[in-house]
């Protein structure tokens, strides 16, 4: 461990401590010691007899198969550096299964060492309380080292537990474990060791509440159900070089990290969170101090469940370095001061996010997926980006995606240059649904780029809004954009001569069935159609609408609005490289003043459609709304 208690630093070089037990064994081995604890039959002491601080003294205990059990009633509570100092070879047992309060007033409670083989065993039932060192502190070379233990009040280290031995590290804890100064309860397994589990009801510690690092052949567990701090440094702490690591906590509060997971096992890294992870961030200046839950998976798969989240830094970051998936779900809020709500990147396979509510400085949810899959990214709740940068690119929800498909789901999306910002370089499919209000405030509600080998699919729910200061949606791709739009889009100007949509690369095909307010921008490319519905409204009154090539057509069996009444002066309205206009529905300059102008280059075709001016009664010459067609015009209009 990187923080070892004074009078710990033996554990540090094991071969020496070796030495140093060989000879106290050789010295003690079989002798009857004074104090509460009596030997029974060889190498088997029961302790009895109240805690007495003017007489007791420290059992020392030492023996093959080494076995100490306490009687009904029994206490320690002396003045010397430890309470039980016991040696064993080839076993050592230490039970108390009677509630019996163990008190150390300059020391360690329990020092248990085991050598040459053998079952380290720890069990209490009552309190164990040291205040100057640890509550218990145990080192095997045996097989098995297993603690089992109710309450721990310490100064150092709760439980400092190091395996050396050929079997597993189990702890358990029912009660709290506290450390005024150090970690709740500190755990290491060698290289020479299998499995560490812990199950633990409330941790606290001044640095790390839990911290533990598995060296061994086998598994990494953390199971806590009850509330797990380290006030200074990480909540809990898991480095795993064996196969899985696996984390399930409720509450959890850290002073630089809430959740600090480090996989380099060969297994899965899994981490669920029933509560709320928080992380103050301790140290200002470190960009590193206050991250919610950093994990890094160099396994298969990595996945991260949780409820609540608070981070002065990243709320979720995590990297996922194995051959698998990468999955992020909060069924929470997640909120980061500085930084992102969620960061995630992936080099495996699949990237999958599913969040509620997500709200962080830069990004609400950043995602980039280097892997070989997919990256979905759903939201059910309200995205936000606080940045007021112009220089940042900050965006609502952010996705770069270098695999296959990138599928983007969301309802409120809020920032101030991109609400949803997607760049798809991989072989799939873009696709983006929105069912709630999106707003990018400087530059687009919606930015999608496909620059692989795929279409770009923007699909807007009836209720929806998307909206932005230099346009709703932005879309490039060169294999096709679809956008279908049953909601409403807008520029953030309101302005009806703004732009609302903008496309490049690839003939764009949009389809409104809701409404549009602002003109488009559509590619240079042959065959860009634009569908105005039938119950549709679509006003671009005084814009310039750019379709491309003179082969792209409109079609519209709606509303067609050309003249509004927010301008005081006659409105021209464009419709650029248009192919043909096929009017089945409305087109209106009706706004209450003569003079305005719809402007098609491009031909005309009357679907039984209507046109509806506004004209001054007079003489030829009085002012009225004009229709020009610089092309053909055929069909039958009212």
């Amino acid at each position: 461990m990187s923080k070892i208690s004074p009078d710990s630093i033996d554990r540090v070089f094991p071969s020496s401590r070796a030495l140093l037990s060989t000879l106290v064994l050789s010295t003690l081995a079989g002798s009857v010691q004074a104090g509460t604890c009596v030997e029974i039959s060889a190498n088997n002491y029961r302790c009895s007899g109240a805690a007495d601080n003017s007489s007791d003294r420290t059992q020392k205990l030492s023996g093959r198969d080494l076995k100490v059990t306490t009687e009904v009633g029994f206490g320690l509570d002396s003045n010397e550096i430890r309470q039980f100092e016991l040696y064993g070879r080839g076993g050592l047992s230490f039970i108390d299964e009677h509630q019996s309060v163990i008190r150390s007033r300059n020391g360690s409670v329990i020092d248990a060492d085991n050598y040459e083989g053998g079952v380290l065993s720890i069990i209490t039932t009552g309190t164990l309380i040291s205040a100057t060192n640890r509550g218990i502190a145990a080192y095997n070379e045996g097989t098995d080292l297993n603690i089992n233990t109710a309450q721990v009040f310490a100064h150092f280290h709760g439980i400092d537990a190091y395996n050396y031995g050929s079997g597993a590290l189990s702890i358990i804890s029912t009660g709290k474990i506290t450390s005024a100064m150090s970690d709740g309860i500190a755990a290491y397994n060698s290289a020479e060791s299998s499995s560490l589990t812990i199950h633990t009801a409330e941790v606290s510690g001044k640095q790390d509440g839990i911290d533990t690092r598995n060296y061994g052949s086998g598994a990494l567990s953390i199971t806590a159900t009850g509330k797990v701090t380290g006030a200074d440094w990480r909540g809990i702490s898991a480095d795993n070089r064996g196969t899985d690591l696996t984390i399930n906590t409720t509450d959890v509060t850290g002073g630089n990290y809430g959740v600090f997971a480090e996989n380099k096992g060969t297994g899965v890294l899994s981490v669920t969170s029933k509560g709320k992870v928080t992380s103050i961030g301790k140290v200002p200046d470190d960009p590193w101090s206050g991250l919610g839950i950093y994990a890094h998976n160099q396994g298969t798969d990595l996945t991260i469940n949780i409820n609540e989240l608070f981070s002065k830094r990243a709320g979720i970051y995590a990297i996922n370095e194995g051959s698998g998936r990468l999955s992020v779900t909060a069924t929470g809020r997640v909120t980061s001061i500085d930084a992102s709500a969620i960061a995630v990147y992936n080099y495996g396979t699949d990237l999958n996010i599913s969040a509620v509510d997500a709200s962080g400085y830069f990004s609400g949810v950043y995602s980039r997926n280097e892997g070989a899959g997919a990256l979905s990214i759903t939201t059910t709740g309200k995205v936000i980006a606080t940045s007021q940068e112009s220089y940042l690119s900050s965006s609502g929800i952010g996705a770069r995606n270098h695999g296959t498909d990138l599928t983007i789901s969301a309802a409120d999306v809020f920032a101030n240059r991109y609400g949803i910002e997607a760049l798809n370089k991989g072989v799939g499919v873009l696709s983006i649904t929105t069912s709630g209000q999106v707003t990018g405030v400087t530059d687009h509600g919606i930015f999608a780029e496909h620059t692989g080998n795929g279409e770009v699919q923007i699909d807007i729910k009836q209720g929806s809004v998307v909206e932005g200061g230099k346009a709703a949606i932005y879309a490039n791709s060169t294999a096709g954009t679809y956008i279908n739009n049953a909601g409403r889009l807008r520029n953030l100007s309101e302005y009806s001569a703004d732009t609302v949509i903008e496309t490049s690369g690839a003939a764009a095909v949009i389809t409104n069935q809701g409404e549009l307010h602002g003109r488009v921008q559509l590619a240079n490319a042959v065959n860009n159609l634009f569908f105005n519905l039938s119950g549709a409204r679509w006003d671009s009154s005084g814009g310039f609408n750019e379709f491309g090539e003179i082969n792209s057509i409109l079609m519209n069996d709606g509303r067609l609005i050309t003249a509004n009444r927010s301008a005081h002066s006659p409105q021209t309205t464009t419709f650029n490289n248009i192919g043909y206009l096929l009017n089945a529905g409305e087109l209106t300059m009706a706004n209450g003043q003569a003079g305005d102008v719809t402007v098609i280059n491009g031909n005309y075709s009357g679907g039984g459609g209507t046109l509806v001016f506004d004209t001054v009664l007079g003489d030829d010459n009085s002012l009225t709304d004009k229709l020009v067609i610089n092309g053909n015009s055929s069909g039958v209009s009212f």
